[in-house]
């Protein structure tokens, strides 16, 4: 995202929580829409002074986000959305989620490869040839 390197305040993923910023009454900028924003938005309502939702691309019909600037964030309209502290709920990828652990299964099938195009299990409990052995 342009010029979010430049951004002042405290910037916090949602999937990477951080529990020293304190968001009370603050003007939060939240960047995402989707499962992530949905869960972490009614709490941040609660304590800021301001809070602005804005979607990272347009999957409805609204204004993306253009660029960050030192203290707002920028629509394609050039609305400028004034804020202290930005929070990412932009979601995460799930290969790149295990990307500290390499599980490798039968016959050195990787799992990091399996899921390259996306995650995928068989009934949501094993993923095909990634057997543990005891």
């Amino acid at each position: 995202m342009p010029g979010l390197d430049g951004f002042t305040g405290p910037v916090v993923h949602t999937a990477r929580g951080r529990h020293d910023v304190d968001f009370a009454d603050r003007r939060i900028a939240v960047i995402g829409t989707g499962a992530s924003a949905v869960q972490v938005v009614p709490a941040l309502a609660e304590r800021a002074a301001h809070l602005s939702v804005c979607q990272r691309t347009t999957a409805w019909i609204t204004t993306p986000i253009a660029r960050v600037t030192s203290d707002a964030v920028i629509t394609a309209d050039e609305a400028a959305h004034r804020c202290d502290a930005l929070v990412l709920a932009t979601g995460f990828q799930a290969s790149r989620h295990l990307s500290r652990l390499d599980v490798v299964g039968v016959g050195g099938r990787k799992l990091h490869d399996d899921w390259a195009t996306g995650a995928h299990a068989y009934l949501g409990v094993a993923c095909r040839d990634t057997r543990t052995s005891s």
